[in-house]
């Protein structure tokens, strides 16, 4: 339920709103900084936006941000300043897989968490049980693979196009049309 915010909160959220619009003309005209750090200060901001503007319970409007939420987004806060205060480890280690410190992770899921939040704040259920089913289908990769092994040659997925077998030798059909085509064309 979108909030109708008064007092100090909505001049706080007036000025990020203006704030966010001013950066954005900004980047547009004179250019964006690096791609990483202008992700990070977008999704911080709408993130910001999106947490000050929605509540999490649809329940009478007093026109303030509840305790919660403001806690929502110093957790928020806390993951984006992660990402700041990192920014040249992530840098030189973007596209790696290594092992992460516990934080890390735990910054990660919480980033995630706090992400599907503002969606099902902002749009509802379908997307956030959407984007939470979707972001299952890594582990699931390998059960699809033993399903649809029996598709495959030998089990395995072959990126060699002439490992498979013509269509003609493995369907019957097939194999007969071709048969009587050739015999036709005599």
């Amino acid at each position: 339920m979108q909030r109708n915010l008064t007092g100090v909160a909505g001049i706080i959220l007036s000025l990020v709103a203006f704030g966010t619009s001013a950066y954005h003309i900004y980047t547009g005209f004179f250019g964006q900084p690096e791609a990483y750090l202008h992700r990070v200060i977008h999704v911080t901001l709408m993130m910001l936006i999106t947490f000050m503007s929605y509540s999490a319970f649809s329940r009478a409007d007093d026109g303030k941000v509840p305790w919660y939420d403001v806690v929502v987004i110093g957790l928020w806060f806390v993951t984006m300043g992660y990402l700041f205060y990192e920014y040249d480890w992530i840098i030189e280690h973007i596209g790696y897989t290594e092992e992460f410190a516990p934080f890390q992770v735990i910054l990660a899921f919480g980033a995630v968490a706090l992400t599907l939040e503002a969606c099902r704040r902002a749009i509802g259920w379908p997307l956030a049980a959407s984007i939470s089913s979707v972001s299952t289908l890594p582990r699931q990769e390998s059960a699809l693979m033993r399903r649809l092994s029996p598709l495959t040659t030998r089990g395995r997925v072959s990126t060699d196009p002439h490992s498979t077998p013509p269509l003609s030798e493995t369907n019957p059909s097939i194999r007969s049309r071709a048969r009587q085509s050739a015999l036709l064309s005599r």
